[in-house]
Formats: structure tokens, sequence, C-alpha cells
């Protein structure tokens, strides 16, 4: 599934476990406005970025403007909506722009046109800025998708999506889509505004440059998330939390945390990374309440299903790895690692015939995959993107 809204599960913390707490409202213990936690002076640097404008965003180049003008604005189906649209799809299939190469970077309008690639918030980006160009009342949509996990690198990825929505009055409304897969047309779908798909952008763009290191830019990023697009965006707070534990800044990190908890009460990055931050403090009873709000979420990850294989492997507990391996492979069926350790586990059980099929479907998924290494190491915290 490509999706925009994505949320990084570190492994390290995944393998975490407690009891459930009832009770437990620590809502307002941080004690910090929004105004103290975007201020990060301990995030100034000298380095000096250049940060994307609301209006760069969309922007069409002129050879965009050129493109539509042909293509679409000059069809003799120009004067109705619904030829509009159909023209524009058209002309993109036959540019080739619409087979998108895929990967998680996030563009501009601009940038994924001239590029061919970038991911659902690229395109989503691109198609919109010119689907408004040819008179089209298109608008931003979140998703509602089945929960869909991947991996990035050494995190565990949660992705939400975000597609267009073209209102042609009498004629209905369209949503288009770059990635059709598991999307539900209409399935507690959600138009939201500009600002808010700036907060999806800009975050995006915090996190792929925590992933450089760049952490003056990552905080810039952020913090337009919430200036100028939504304050109201959780990611973006959890991300903004996940820097100030990397220079340990509890008090300013739990703040950040409760911050897109008020926001989003279901926040899997913020619920896992308050776990986490009261475990190392020794707050018992808020890690043990927040620890049952996460595992609620842990059991619907095929990753997490696998680790707990893996520790069932460890202490020689094959019956229970299995039935494990056995959920996680139903609910991501593309993972080579799932079928390997199902192999191992079924020659220590001495079943030799289904270790070498889960072996064959495991070179059979490599093979497909082409991924030259899928060994993931342990990190220390969480962070949510989108896309």
């Amino acid at each position: 599934m490509r999706g925009i809204s994505i949320t990084i599960i570190a492994l390290l913390l995944a393998l975490q476990l407690a009891g459930c707490a009832g009770g437990v409202r620590p809502l307002q213990s941080a004690g910090m406005t929004d105004e103290e936690l975007l201020q990060g002076e301990v995030f100034a640097g000298d380095e000096v970025y250049r940060i994307e404008s609301p209006g760069e965003i969309l922007a069409l180049t002129p050879e965009m403007i050129t493109f539509l003008d042909a293509k679409v604005r000059g069809s003799v189906r120009g004067m109705d909506k619904y030829g509009k649209l159909v023209d524009l799809i058209n002309a993109l299939k036959g540019s080739g722009t619409l087979a998108l190469n895929y990967n998680y970077m996030t563009f501009t309008a601009a940038e994924t046109f001239e590029q061919g690639r970038g991911n659902c918030m690229s395109f989503t980006n691109m198609f919109l800025s010119m689907a408004r160009y040819v008179g089209l009342n298109a608008s931003f949509q979140e998703v509602k998708v089945p929960p869909d996990w991947t991996r990035r690198g050494d995190s565990f990825v949660l992705s939400r999506h975000i597609n267009v929505s073209v209102d042609l009055g009498w004629q209905g409304i369209i949503e288009v889509d770059f990635d059709n897969e598991n999307v539900r047309p209409g399935a507690g779908n959600i138009l939201i505004s500009d600002r808010r798909a700036l907060a999806h952008y800009y975050n995006n763009k915090g996190a792929e440059s925590m992933e450089r290191e760049e952490t003056v830019r990552a905080f810039q990023y952020l913090r337009r998330a919430l200036e100028e697009g939504d304050p109201e965006f959780s990611p973006a707070w959890g991300n903004l939390g996940t820097m100030y534990l990397r220079v340990d800044m509890q008090g300013h990190a739990e703040a950040a945390f409760l911050r897109a908890l008020e926001a989003e009460p279901t926040d899997l990055v913020a619920l896992s990374n308050l776990q986490r931050l009261y475990v190392t403090q020794g707050r018992d009873e808020l890690a043990e309440h927040y620890a049952a709000k996460v595992e609620r979420h842990r059991l619907k990850n095929p990753y997490y299903l696998y680790q707990l294989a893996r520790a069932a492997y460890l202490e020689e507990d094959f019956e229970t790895a299995v039935k494990y391996l056995n959920k996680a492979i139903a609910k991501k069926d593309d993972e080579s690692e799932f079928y390997l350790l199902l192999s191992e586990t079924y020659t220590q059980l001495g079943d030799t015939r289904k270790a070498s099929l889960n072996l064959k479907r495991a070179r059979k998924v490599d093979a497909e995959t082409r991924r030259p290494d899928s060994t993931p190491a342990p990190t220390e915290d969480f962070k949510a993107v989108t896309g």
C-alpha cells in the first residue's frame, strides 16, 4: 500500500510489553504551550535552508501549463467537467506521468511531473494542481484504509493515505488515486483543507530530513507543518517529540507527545513514545497505561507478530512460533523473513516438507522484491511521516 501518513515503529520498542492500569489522565502533566514547544532553540544552527512556500508546493511550471493547454484545455470536450477530467487522466496516461516510479520521497507538483517519481503525497500535489488549472473543483482527501505495515530501513511503517476528490456537480464526485489497492471510495474518507494538506507535506519533509540527520532543516519543516499547516496535526507533534527525545529534553518530548494525543487520542507514535519515556523514567503506572493502548495496535502489525515468533523460537516454543508467523503472513505475505523463520521452525519440528516449501517461498519473495538486505537493526525512537 502506497500511503501518505505513515507511522514508523522502532523494532526495539516493539518488543516492550506491559499490563493495563486504568484511570490515568496525565494530559496536563507537561504544562508547556505550543509556542514553547515550537521555539526549538536547541535545534538552531548556522545552516541556512530554503523551505518551499505553500504556493510553490502546488505551483505549475511553464512546461506543465503548455502540456495542459494542449491536452486538456484545448479539447473539444473542454466545456464539460467530466470530459475535462477524462482528458486530464488520458493525457497523463499518454505521457507516462501516471505510471510514476513510486518511492518514499515527497515532492512538489512540479518536481513530481518533471521527475516522474514520488509518493502518494507527491502524486496528489501534481494531480490536484493540474485539475484546478483546467477548471475542476479538486480537493485533498484523507482516505480510510486498512492498516498496512511495511518496513523502511530499520523502522516499521504504518501507512495512512491521501488522494484527490473531484466534485463534478450534477455529474457526481470522482476520486482519483495513484494506488487503488485496498482503497474503498467514500468509505470514511474525509475532505481536508489545503492547510491540512500542507501539514502532511511539511511533516513528511521534516521526517525525511530527520532520517538524513539534518536536524535544523527537520525542525524548520515540522514547525511549518504546525504553524502554516494544521496545529492539530498529531504526526508533526509526534515527530517533534522524537527530536526532543534525541537531545534528551524529556520534558519537552513528553509535552509534544501529549499534545499529539490531544489532537488525536489514538496516535500510535505518541502512545508508543510515551510508554518508552515513562519506562525510562520509572513512572510505571503511566507506562502500563500507555502500554495497554499500544498493545491493541501492535497485534495488527505483522512485524510485531514476527518478533513474538522470534522470541518463541529462541525459547524453543516452536508451536507458538508457527502460530505467530502464520498470523504475520496472513497480514503481509511478501516478507521473506517470515518464511525463512517459518522454514527454520518447521525444521526444528521435524517437518522437512513444510520447511522446504517455506524456504522456496522466501526465495521467491526475495527475487520479486530484489531487496539486498532486509534485516532490520534496532532503533531508539518512533517517527511519523507522510507517504
